[in-house]
């Protein structure tokens, strides 16, 4: 028998079919007994329940299911509000990554180093960190977000907001998980992320690995490098899901998303595969001697931990 199944015409109903379809009001939730599946409504405030509470009854038989009614504001411990915020926060402490900085990001956040003349500053005109290569050929930088291992296990998303500045050609520019840093060569490590370089193209191309693979395809988002940048307008929204298994999907700005279903990070990685000292890096090179800049806003970070240092407890 299916346990809430429509009624059939001319079949007869029970009691407990009647009940088990009837959405019941009470005042003493924890004091009665109720059948599988059956929904209750409090009338008034009796233990764990507030007045107006929906729960149902589990189907198992061995306890009860809240039903949400309303906005969820986590800033109450019962469960109209959904529990306490600050108890989300300690139950994934040991789960979750989370970098949220669109607000206060400036170049103390990130750990850069380069050739001796590029300059890493915060620019009060854009209100942005701004990395310059200055116009010296093969001049450098790297700026690194530093930390625990994420998870390749579960979902990843990456934002930033940013915008390049310069001549499109020889010039080497890349964001990402793992990305090579400038002053080393293209490797086969696991990572995933966008770049752009002379020996390819003019936009920008959304790179991942496998470990043993490194490919690219072409976004067909321009890095746009010939436009003024200010504080509010010529910047772009850069955003990158991993979804372990399945894809990378590339968000540039308005564009359509751009997809990569191959050379993926495998879900299998060992704890650590992404080392702590390359999580998230963004890179700038100029190979003449036109100046080149990258101008950062914010950066956001959010996935598991899969780090053989850090816990979940």
């Amino acid at each position: 028998m299916t346990t809430g199944a429509p009624f059939q015409a001319g079949q007869p109903i029970s009691a407990s079919e009647l009940n088990q379809k009837t959405i019941t009001y009470s005042d003493n939730i924890a004091g009665t007994s109720w059948l599988p599946g059956q929904f209750i409504v409090a009338t008034t405030n009796n233990g764990a329940w507030l007045k107006n509470d929906v729960t149902m009854r589990k189907v198992e038989d061995d306890g009860f299911a809240a039903v949400s009614q309303s906005r969820h504001l986590h800033n109450a411990d019962n469960n109209q509000s959904g529990g306490l915020l600050s108890d989300i926060y300690r139950a994934n402490v040991g789960l979750l990554h989370l970098f949220h900085k669109p607000l206060g990001f400036g170049p103390s956040d990130i750990y850069t180093y380069g050739s001796a003349t590029a300059t890493i500053l915060l620019d009060l005109s854009t209100g942005a960190t701004k990395l310059d290569t200055i116009g010296t050929a093969s001049n450098y930088l790297v700026s690194k977000l530093m930390g625990t291992s994420p998870s390749l296990k579960v979902p990843i998303t990456l934002k930033t907001k940013m915008q390049f500045h310069g001549n499109n050609t020889n010039v080497f520019v890349r964001w990402g998980m793992n990305m090579e840093p400038m002053d080393l060569s293209n490797s086969n490590t696991v990572k995933f992320g966008i770049e752009s370089c002379p020996a390819v193209n003019g936009n920008w191309n959304l790179v991942s690995s496998d470990g043993t693979t490194r490919t690219a395809i072409d976004a067909g988002a321009s890095l746009e490098g010939t436009t003024t940048v200010s504080s509010s307008s010529n910047s772009r929204d850069h955003t990158i899901d991993f979804l372990p298994g399945s894809m990378i999907n590339y968000y540039y700005h308005n564009n359509s998303v751009i997809s990569k279903s191959t050379q993926l990070p495998p879900i299998t990685s060992v704890p650590g595969t992404i080392p702590a000292d390359n999580v998230v890096n963004y890179g700038l090179k100029t190979a003449d001697t036109n100046a080149k800049q990258l101008y950062i806003w914010g950066l956001a970070v959010l996935g598991g931990i899969d780090d053989p240092g850090w816990k979940g407890r």
